[in-house]
């Protein structure tokens, strides 16, 4: 007879019962909610008070990264729906996040110190909480009770056990009886219409659903309104608040992002990259590890940190492997930096189980506690994401590789986002440490997401995606670098994208079955701009139930994808972005999800001033000699208002390209029978040399004379401010501060060349002039806005007195000044000089206004060259 020696199973820490009865002996000492948590938490309780409507009920809190999303709406649970008898299904994507909730609720183990399960009123005497997912160490669905109070669950375990009539989940369905509390985690993109669909048969079960979205992404009026979002949550946003009014309550930390770059090229096979971008999984284990253990890597991520130990303070270093913790926590400890590690690994020198997982336990315990206590600057570790490793006072966050999961990005910078009204930090430093990869990767971006409360639309522009368009714009130059001079290369215009379709869709990321709503930017190429719009502008009819699912692959779905294309006429694999079916694929996937709603385009604006062929064309027609040369490209690659540092990244490669598009010019021109500009003989060029731009140093310092505001309009828009030359470069104007102002991009490119000074408010006209051109107008969306046509008059009129004439604009929100618009010039400019261009000028605001009331009237007062008063006015009745 044989004995087993293996014992009972081990406990299931991801299966918790508190005993509410201990828990309350701390109730006294809970954390307290801040004056925004608060807030929510009103809201909440008068939206759970109210008879459910006839459509459902179902609302949204909106609260940005660090604001506290999970403890508020954990806090919401215990003091109301668990309190009064209800069950709750807590929903997520990724398995980071149902453990975050978890912890949210209070710690395993003995209940010595203050949790949130403590705010679970009497009778009740203890709470069940059970984590249910696809990932190892989690409970399985068949586990479920119906003794359970909290289901913590995967979105796509709980949809299929809904669709696989799952016995133990419908059994804690039906005990739960009319008082079920669903509770989405990631609601701006959760759940598509996939997930949606059980919700709503729930909602046929249960009359007395209750359903709480829980977001950090703003979401706008005219989204909510339509599609699933709509029917999941019909009573829309209960609460909002955005991260700017956060940050000014001290609450959140403003976030400072740096990017490091470590120069290291990471080893990966063609074949298995191209595997791997065909796919949304983050970086393979392999690579992970290949650069964890690169020691050049990790004297990079050293030497950061010691170099700028002062700024940097109390820093969490995120890393991948437990021999990367150990080689950081021995380097930095070499430069006199008190850090230590916590990970996961088993020290197979202990004898038996239990110690090895006690010295791993013990050791990390202490690690935490001598951070939390301020006795270690730096504290290594492998995703230490839950709530009970929380630190607030943490200064810095370094990332130490890129990741594709935003929400895995989100988890880690929010360890650092902590205000000083939560015991951190003004100021939070986010170190991105970035390698030379090959490809077109879509790496997430920690953005703190800001939205206004009130919008109705979401924005129609975005930044340039400069990563993509650089990897892409070099992969094919650099192939045409190795074609020989007399074979035909595409104009250097067909190789920048035109523009993008932003596209977002539900798709899962990894082994462990987590979903995470990914975001694509597709890039779209002159030659095949109408066809691919056409395309895209034809999904909205077309019958896509294949591509809903997030669990559908390119390959299931490749027939349709290329008939699709086939149809449209594009072509696919002699394609100047690549293979466009997967592009497509992208394309189809975001309007099936999002029920018909097209992605938008974004336009390159800036597309037109990148052109290296017109450029070198300049070079050549110009005769700038080979001397002149390195000068003149340096002087284009330094231009702060073109992309190509970003593109390029350093002068070389800039350089080499320019080399290179000037001998296809010049091969050109020579078997085109045309005479070389080199062996012509000498003429004088028709245009002076450009001069030097001023350095950045005497840039600085204008704009800082000028009070960073553009002397025309009046902007104070840092982003769009130049330094411009009052008498032109063209024109023989120097570099001297006398001859320097500051404009808005604007202003200057409204001036051109002509001599216009607006560090002076008297104009050098002694008359009428007849330009007056009335170019600068708001944009469309800004046609009712006041201030933006504040800025207009006066960047008209003075760009017509061609100095600072105007002192004042008024125009009222309401009265007389609201119909009746009053400039007020500066002494000795003559109102008169511009009146016969008046009637046109109203015309022209009363028609870009079209649908807004007011400008029935203009009025100028000034003075003339004798200081006698002016005044002159005219209606869009013609009286005068």
């Amino acid at each position: 007879m044989s004995h087993s020696n293996a014992g009972p199973a081990p406990l299931n820490p991801f299966v918790r019962e508190y005993d509410l009865a201990k828990a309350r002996m701390h109730r006294a000492s809970v954390r307290e909610a801040q004056a925004h948590q608060v807030e929510t938490l009103k809201k909440l309780k008068a939206w759970f008070d109210r008879p459910s409507p006839p459509e459902g009920r179902g609302g949204l809190v909106v609260l940005p990264t660090g604001g506290g999303k999970t403890f508020t709406a954990v806090r919401f649970l215990c003091e109301w729906p668990l309190s009064e008898g209800y069950k709750v299904l807590w929903l997520a994507h990724s398995h980071h996040l149902l453990e975050q909730a978890l912890e949210t609720f209070g710690p395993m183990g003995a209940i010595d110190r203050p949790v949130e399960v403590a705010m679970v009123r009497e009778p009740k005497e203890t709470l069940r909480v059970r984590v249910v997912s696809g990932m190892p160490g989690h409970a399985k669905l068949a586990s479920v009770s119906a003794e359970d109070d909290v289901l913590i669950a995967s979105l796509q375990t709980i949809s299929g056990g809904f669709r696989d009539d799952h016995a133990a989940l419908f059994a804690f369905v039906e005990a739960a009886g009319d008082k079920l509390f669903v509770v989405f985690d990631e609601a701006h993109h959760a759940p598509a219409p996939t997930y949606a669909s059980f919700v709503e048969a729930l909602r046929e079960r249960i009359k007395g659903l209750r359903v709480l979205g829980l977001t950090a992404t703003p979401i706008y009026e005219n989204k909510l309104r339509k599609g699933w979002l709509g029917r999941l949550f019909p009573q829309g946003i209960l609460h909002q608040v955005t991260a700017q009014s956060l940050m000014a309550a001290q609450i959140l930390a403003k976030p400072i992002i740096e990017e490091c770059k470590t120069h290291v090229a990471p080893e990966v096979d063609e074949r298995k990259l191209e595997r791997w971008l065909g796919t949304y999984s983050d970086i393979p284990e392999d690579i992970v590890a290949w650069l964890a253990e690169n020691q050049a890597r990790n004297d990079v991520i050293v030497d950061t940190y010691v170099k700028n130990r002062e700024k940097y303070g109390k820093t969490l270093i995120f890393a991948d492997r437990w021999t990367q913790c150990d080689y950081l926590r021995t380097a930095l400890l070499r430069h006199g930096v008190r850090a230590d590690v916590v990970y996961s690994h088993v020290d197979a020198k202990l004898a038996t189980v239990d110690a090895r997982n006690r010295r791993t336990a013990d050791d990390n315990t202490k690690a935490i506690r001598a951070f939390k206590e301020g006795k270690l600057d730096v504290l290594v570790n492998v995703r230490m994401l839950t709530e009970g490793t929380d630190v607030p006072d943490v200064q810095s966050v370094f990332l130490t590789r890129q990741t594709t999961s935003r929400v895995l990005m989100t988890q880690m910078v929010g360890r650092a986002l902590r205000g000083p009204k939560f015991g951190g930090t003004e100021k939070a430093y986010v170190v991105s440490f970035i390698d030379d990869w090959r490809g077109l990767i879509n790496w997430a971006e920690f953005r703190l997401d800001e939205g206004p409360t009130s919008d109705t639309k979401a924005p129609s522009r975005e930044r340039v995606p400069l990563h993509l368009v650089s990897i892409d714009l070099l992969r094919k130059l650099a192939a045409q670098m190795y074609q020989p001079a007399h074979a035909q290369p595409v104009t250097f215009l067909e190789t920048v994208p035109v523009g993008w379709y932003h596209v977002r869709f539900d798709t899962q990321v990894d082994a462990d079955g987590d979903i995470e709503q990914v975001e694509r930017l597709v890039l779209v190429y002159e030659a095949e701009q109408e066809k691919l719009a056409a395309l895209v502008e034809g999904l909205a009819k077309r019958d896509l139930k294949a591509f809903v699912d997030p669990l559908v692959t390119f390959e299931a779905t490749r027939a349709t994808i290329e008939a699709l294309c086939a149809e449209a006429g594009l072509a696919t694999k002699d394609r100047m972005g690549g293979d466009l079916t997967h592009d497509v694929f992208q394309l189809v996937r975001h309007v099936a999800q999002s029920l018909g709603d097209l992605p938008t385009f974004f336009p390159f604006g800036e597309r037109w001033h990148h052109d290296l062929d017109a450029l070198a064309r300049i070079a050549f027609e110009r005769n700038i000699g080979r001397r002149e040369i390195p000068g003149f490209v340096r002087n284009e690659f330094d231009r702060v208002d073109r992309y190509w540092r970003a593109i390029y990244g350093t002068l070389e490669a800039f350089r080499d390209q320019f080399e290179l598009r000037s001998r296809r010019l010049e091969n050109d021109e020579t078997t085109g029978g045309q005479p070389s500009a080199h062996g012509a003989s000498v003429s004088e060029p028709t245009e002076r040399y450009p001069l030097p731009e001023p350095s950045e140093d005497v840039k600085l310092a204008v704009k800082q004379r000028d009070g960073w505001t553009c002397l025309s309009c009046g902007s104070t828009d840092k982003k769009w401010l130049q330094v411009d030359h009052i008498q032109s470069v063209y024109h023989g104007g120097g570099n001297d501060l006398a001859n320097l102002q500051t404009l808005c991009k604007r202003c200057n490119s409204d001036k051109g060349v002509s001599e216009e000074n607006f560090r002076r408010n008297r104009t050098p006209l002694h008359g009428p002039h007849p330009d007056f051109g009335a170019r600068i107008e708001p944009s469309d969306k800004d046609r009712g806005d006041r201030d933006a046509w504040a800025r207009c008059v006066r960047a008209t009129l003075n760009h017509y007195y061609r100095c600072a004439a105007v002192s004042d604009v008024t125009i009222g929100a309401k009265g007389a000044r609201f119909y009746e618009w009053q400039v007020t010039l500066a002494p000795s400019n003559d109102p008169r000089f511009v009146e016969k261009h008046l009637p046109g000028f109203l015309a022209r605001i009363r028609t870009k206004r079209r649908d807004y009331q007011g400008a029935d009237a203009l009025v100028i007062e000034g003075s003339d060259a004798e200081g006698t008063p002016r005044s002159v006015r005219v209606s869009a009745s013609g009286q005068r």
